[in-house]
């Protein structure tokens, strides 16, 4: 607190490689309105570590709608931090 100034220190210490390296395998690089289900977004697959529930279980993606007709959730990245971040990490070398 000594500085005046915010800086973005979540990401830094809480983004394991593996999934870093799961994203980028799989091509993935823009979850801002992502829909997943009731169904899906409670489930966990071992087979499937780089799913959407894994990065909403982990932090990574946050609810930012839910449609009771549909019972469909919108998520997306929790805040600005996180969603520079990971564009970040993913987009570079």
């Amino acid at each position: 607190m000594a500085e005046p100034m915010f800086r973005n220190y979540w990401f830094a210490t809480g983004s394991p490689s593996f999934l870093v390296r799961g994203i980028r395998a799989r091509g993935e690089f823009d979850f801002e309105n992502v829909s997943s289900s009731e169904n899906q977004l409670g489930s966990f697959d071992p087979a499937n570590m780089l799913s959407v529930p894994l990065l909403f279980q982990t932090g990574y993606l946050t609810i930012k709608s839910y449609s009771p007709v549909t019972r469909t959730y919108q998520l997306g990245y929790p805040n600005q931090e996180v969603k520079d971040r990971l564009r970040d990490i993913l987009l570079s070398d």
